[in-house]
């Protein structure tokens, strides 16, 4: 029994929801990065130089279509992510563009997976760090977990305020759509009011982290 307990689970058993935060650091496989520290999460990918890369091992998308990927990088002096497809040098699915930048920013990329996907992060140029990614499926109308009971925004659409009712601490970020991030906040449990007055009429899309999940949520300011 205590063999068995102590025995390493094979990784092929070990499945990873597309659809849930992914830490970077909760890889497969990689080359030349190292474990860091991190300002907003015990610990983040660093060491990263031209040609590195990190692999992710059963990326699970389920029975949805993945439309986009959001990655939180320190950007430094910038750089780029190569995501490709089953190894360091299959099918590329994305390149994501890292601006130079001194603190940690969500970055959204456009993707077209289903299924269930080793994805390597091929890191081309140095000097940036990656926290966390997950996938959504918002181009296709689907709201990530937007029927959870535990989340609520309101008004929906908002005018001047929203307020975003969730019962954990964790970070929000809010999205025009276009993918560009607009805003950024840490949340504690309850209500967090966030001021929309100066917003463009349109889509908002809101994602919330915390330490171990994802949401993702849409709001039409008026």
């Amino acid at each position: 029994v205590s063999a068995a307990f102590n025995a390493p689970l094979d990784k092929n058993l070990i499945i990873k929801n597309a659809f849930s935060t992914i830490e970077a650091e909760n890889f497969d496989y990689l080359k030349g990065v190292f474990v860091e520290k991190s300002s907003r999460n015990p610990t983040c990918i660093g060491n990263i130089q031209d040609n590195y890369y990190t692999a992710y091992n059963n990326i699970d998308f389920g029975n949805q279509t993945a439309t986009g990927i959001t990655i939180r990088v320190y950007g430094a002096t910038g750089g780029n992510i190569e995501l490709h497809d089953g190894s360091f040098s299959g099918q590329l699915i994305a390149t994501l563009n890292i601006p130079a930048a001194s603190s940690w920013t969500d970055l959204t990329a456009s993707v077209s997976l289903s299924g269930r996907h080793n994805i390597y992060f091929v890191f081309k140029g140095s000097g940036f760090k990656v926290d966390k990614f997950y996938f959504n499926s918002v181009g296709n109308g689907i709201d990530h977990l937007s029927d959870s009971p535990r989340i609520s925004l309101y008004p929906n659409p908002a005018t001047n305020v929203l307020h975003i009712d969730f019962p954990q601490n964790g970070f929000l970020s809010v999205y025009n759509s276009l993918g560009k991030e607009v805003a950024f906040a840490d949340i504690f449990a309850g209500i967090t009011t966030l001021n929309v007055n100066n917003y463009q009429s349109g889509v908002y899309f809101v994602n919330i982290s915390t330490s171990n999940e994802s949401f993702f949520l849409k709001f039409l300011k008026k």
